[in-house]
């Protein structure tokens, strides 16, 4: 069941958020003065949830510094990702947020749309996304520092569940383009929609997906001038000064301490090295969740008295009750005892502050929008564990709006059933991992479970 931890990172990537740049900026040093009285006054006072959304903002307030990506005579140039490319698509036209029609919510969700253009027919569009994995999975204490590069198994996934939000993926290879080794995807859309040609690449923890979308006539030459783009690609525009950096990381005599990092953040931010100081802003908000109540496991019963969430175990002789607990993510475990195939249910809570911030809690309050951002994180949760999502619909959990799937997973003999809802202030799935064989069985006495008074959910 911890295999799940997964599901939790790849239930995000499903959205497309944009980085917006604030117009008027204050001075760096009343920035990073103000935010971290504001974080050491919560600290103190043990408001560490608060404090958390502190460090959001703080961490919002600097990366907005960057400035905006460029396109000047077809060469496109953003520093924040530190990525150059000459644009083949040189006769199209660049288009804004309101153009693509992407909702307005999407800023805080980790993918940012750096380039995005239309053609002179049917509607044709070049897109071109990045997400930085590495930084979300830090957010969500989920990050292994040994791994500085994503795998292709990784690649797959991230660029499956953005494939997704598109069509289904009709054609898919592993290749290289120029010097760039990449995920080349062909996909289908409904109703006999344009065709879409996508290209994800990864440039140590950060992924970049390009996609055009086509009319029949000229998808093939569209298709050529994406590949043309890609060989031009360069991830040494403005680099990182990795020295510099370095040393002021070294300062940090006391990794368990509040102030020494702050200070480390408020000298990155004045050399303009905002990606720095926001890992670090990551690191600040995982120490600050350490601090908040830990959950309690009592008379065979688990409760987050943060999230009001309480699992009791309904026969001990039958199931093993355990919790994760990774920042971000956090795991209640009932796992049946003689299962030979790693049965039993997993309730996850997903921090939308700790691991988005503020804002994310905020923005789904239209249920047109938590419809669209469960659909989208249940399919990337399912397709995490699968490859075939069997039946979906939207139901009701505990009297709220949910996106319920079921999926055959991608081990052997276990069909899994998900579910997620929205709560104030995170996320709730539930994945349900049961025998294939005797799975209607199984999911209808897991449902009894927590559906019943053995997990409790507080309004």
């Amino acid at each position: 069941m911890k295999n799940s931890q997964t599901l939790v990172i790849l239930a995000v990537f499903s959205t497309f958020p944009l980085v917006a740049c604030g117009s008027e900026k204050a001075n760096i040093n009343d920035v990073t003065a103000r935010f971290e009285k504001e974080i050491l006054s919560c600290a103190q006072k043990k408001e560490f949830r608060e404090a958390i959304i502190k460090a959001a903002e703080y961490e919002q307030e600097l990366i907005f510094r960057y400035p905006p990506p460029s396109l000047q005579d077809n060469l496109f140039q953003s520093e924040a990702e530190h990525i150059s490319f000459r644009n083949s698509f040189t006769d199209w036209q660049k288009i804004g947020l309101k153009e693509l029609e992407i909702p307005e919510w999407l800023p805080m969700m980790g993918f940012n749309i750096l380039l995005a253009q239309e053609g002179k027919v049917e509607e044709e569009r070049f897109i071109a996304i990045t997400m930085n994995m590495g930084q979300l999975e830090q957010r969500m204490g989920l990050s292994n520092p040994a791994q500085n590069k994503m795998n292709d198994q990784e690649l797959l996934l991230g660029g499956t569940m953005i494939a997704n939000q598109f069509g289904a993926v009709t054609n898919q290879q592993f290749t290289t383009i120029g010097e760039h080794p990449v995920l080349s995807m062909e996909i289908g859309t409904a109703l006999a929609g344009p065709p879409i040609d996508m290209i994800n690449l990864a440039n140590g923890r950060r992924l970049f997906s390009f996609l055009v979308i086509s009319s029949l006539r000229n998808q093939q030459d569209n298709k050529n001038k994406l590949n043309e783009l890609i060989k031009t690609l360069n991830f040494t525009y403005k680099p990182a000064n990795t020295d510099k950096i370095n040393v002021i990381r070294q300062k940090i005599t006391d990794a368990n301490e509040l102030q020494p990092r702050l200070k480390c953040i408020a000298e990155l931010a004045a050399i303009g090295e905002y990606n720095a100081a926001s890992e670090e802003l990551a690191n600040l908000r995982t120490m600050l969740n350490q601090r908040m109540q830990k959950p309690i496991v009592k008379d065979n019963t688990a409760q987050y008295p943060d999230y009001g969430i309480t699992l009791a175990n309904p026969d001990d002789t039958k199931w093993k009750l355990s919790i994760e607990d990774m920042g971000g993510t956090k795991m209640l475990l009932l796992e049946e005892k003689w299962s030979v195939k790693n049965e039993g249910i997993a309730i996850l809570i997903l921090d939308t502050i700790m691991t988005y911030g503020p804002q994310a809690a905020k923005a789904f309050e239209d249920d047109e929008q938590k419809k669209q951002l469960l659909t989208g994180g249940g399919r990337g949760s399912a397709l995490s564990i699968g490859t075939n999502i069997e039946s979906e619909q939207f139901s009701t959990f505990k009297g709220n709006l949910a996106y319920e799937a079921v999926v055959s997973t991608n081990i052997s003999g276990l069909k899994a059933k998900c579910i997620w809802t929205l709560r104030p202030g995170f996320m709730l799935g539930v994945l349900m991992m049961a025998d294939a064989n005797s799975f209607q069985q199984k999911i209808k006495e897991y449902e009894n479970i927590i559906l019943g008074d053995s997990l409790k959910i507080q309004d």
